[in-house]
């Protein structure tokens, strides 16, 4: 994994990244015009309109009605540039971001649609510059616009931050000049996104709004990290955690409920999550309890679980360790410790001990889980098994160079033996619809099926997983009968 680089100049995209025009662009009415597939004449209109400069080149109009098969006497000559209107905190978002670094905007956007506005002058006095495409001469995701701006601001691609709404424009673009992405969107990134994202790690975050990547900005680039307690470490699960966010599946609200009653009427309520994989746990429980602490050793795991407890309200540290190394202050004491489909990955004795003395006197450990699409026995899986294996050998893999280890002694039994020796099981009936492109997306998260485990054949894998799965789905339906185990452990 290549580290990211420092961050020396942020560019923010502006349609629907800060704002919005309040009207139809030229780029929309030629995309109404003409005969080609919405998104294709959009690609096209884009391409040609927004890095041309009219001044410079009369030839424009007629260029882009050829190419998407309009007359040329159909170019909207009698085109009014709608007006723009930054959303409510958008300037206070970019006065926030210019506090810690220079800042810059980069847009997709046709001299025409520009007419009327002055972008400089509603973001002022917090730009160093605004760039339309128009003037640059190139448009995202064109790698020369992002290295454009980088070098009129004597910076390296490898220094910007671009941060914007569009996978396509803005993602494809920071990721194809050299330069880090910072993607604003609210949906799950679909495998195919997520599949580049994976062939990047560490240059792309994900945030669901402006606030939160304002947050990331600055928890990111300020001299000193108050979020981040320990510097980021990488193990073999680097490039699974963008799909483990999206595609894991998460706790039941049977456990959640079950674990809440725990710190019920407690009025300190300090939950410690061990090996917190993107933050699944603390999530769920972050309405009950006061303060947070997630340990979680890799550091795109810990990335994901950030995006998710940002802005919530409690008090959330994340630790980039191990659950064995973890050290807290001397005074610390949690109430509730959960261990998550992580207990098999630890040493399990020396976890169990030094929680001793991080720990409450009546406080709860409890280890949870439950079995994988590898473990259940349908039809499907079976058959899906039987193609991993064909690819990366009848073992059950467990990362890079590893074959998986069976911990085959129940957990109730290892937490009898411990301090937290008064134990109770728990178990959950889960029923788990799945689809083609969501057990794709899962078995990329996993230690089993992680895409760098399969190489060149990676994509040859894929095809025929999805074959399989589209013909079994169709025959019957991807059902996964599970069972969430809780174990709950306390001092007798």
């Amino acid at each position: 994994m290549r580290a990211a680089a420092p961050v020396r100049l942020v560019s923010f995209d502006v349609g629907y990244t800060l704002g919005e025009p309040s009207g139809t662009t030229l780029t929309q009415r030629l995309v109404e015009l003409s005969p080609l597939p919405a998104r294709q004449a959009k690609r096209i209109a884009q391409q040609i309109l927004h890095a041309l400069d009219p001044r410079c080149d009369a030839t424009g109009p007629q260029a882009v009605c050829s190419a998407l098969g309009i007359a040329p006497s159909a170019f909207p000559h009698d085109h009014r540039p709608p007006g723009f209107a930054l959303w409510p905190g958008a300037v206070q978002a970019v006065a926030r971001v210019a506090g810690v670094v220079p800042v810059v905007t980069l847009s997709n956007v046709s001299h025409w649609d520009e007419k009327e506005t002055d972008v400089a002058a509603l973001l002022a006095p917090h730009l160093r510059a605004h760039h339309p495409s128009w003037k640059l001469g190139f448009a995202k995701p064109d790698a020369r616009a992002v290295q454009t701006v980088a070098r009129l601001h004597g910076r390296d691609p490898t220094d910007v931050l671009h941060v914007g709404d569009s996978f396509d424009y803005d993602v494809r673009g920071a990721l194809a000049a050299g330069a880090q992405a910072l993607w604003i969107t609210s949906r799950p990134p679909s495998v195919e996104e997520l599949r580049l994202l994976a062939k990047h790690p560490g240059r792309v975050t994900v945030v669901p709004d402006l606030a939160r990547a304002v947050r990331h900005i600055e928890q990111t680039i300020l001299p000193v990290n108050l979020f981040h307690q320990e510097r980021h470490t990488v193990n073999q699960f680097d490039t699974t955690a963008p799909f483990y966010a999206a595609y894991r599946p998460g706790i039941p609200k049977e456990a959640v409920e079950l674990l809440a009653q725990r710190v019920a009427g407690k009025e300190h309520r300090a939950l410690l999550d061990l090996g917190s994989g993107t933050g699944q746990v603390p999530l769920a429980l972050a309405g009950e309890m006061k303060e947070i602490d997630v340990v979680e050793q890799d550091a795109g795991m810990l990335g994901e679980a950030e995006k998710v407890l940002t802005g919530l309200p409690v008090t959330a540290r994340l630790h980039n360790t191990s659950a064995e190394e973890f050290t807290p202050p001397a005074s610390y004491r949690a109430d509730l410790v959960t261990v998550c489909r992580a207990f098999h990955w630890m040493k399990q004795d020396v976890v169990l001990s030094r929680l001793e003395g991080m720990t409450a006197p009546d406080a709860t450990v409890a280890v949870m889980g439950d079995g994988s699409l590898w473990t259940e026995r349908t039809e499907w899986t079976d058959a899906l098994r039987a193609l991993i294996q064909e690819y990366l050998g009848a073992e059950r893999r467990a990362g890079k160079d590893k074959k998986y280890a069976a911990h085959n002694r129940p957990y109730s039994e290892i937490l009898a033996e411990s301090a937290f020796g008064q134990v109770e099981e728990h178990t959950i009936a889960v029923e788990r619809k799945w689809s083609t492109e969501t057990v794709i997306g899962y078995l990329y998260s996993t230690s089993f099926a992680a895409r760098p485990l399969f190489g060149e054949r990676v994509d040859d894998f894929e095809r025929r997983a999805r074959a399989l799965l589209d013909e079994h789905a169709a025959a019957s339906s991807l059902i996964e009968h599970a069972s969430f185990q809780v174990v709950l452990g306390r001092r007798g």
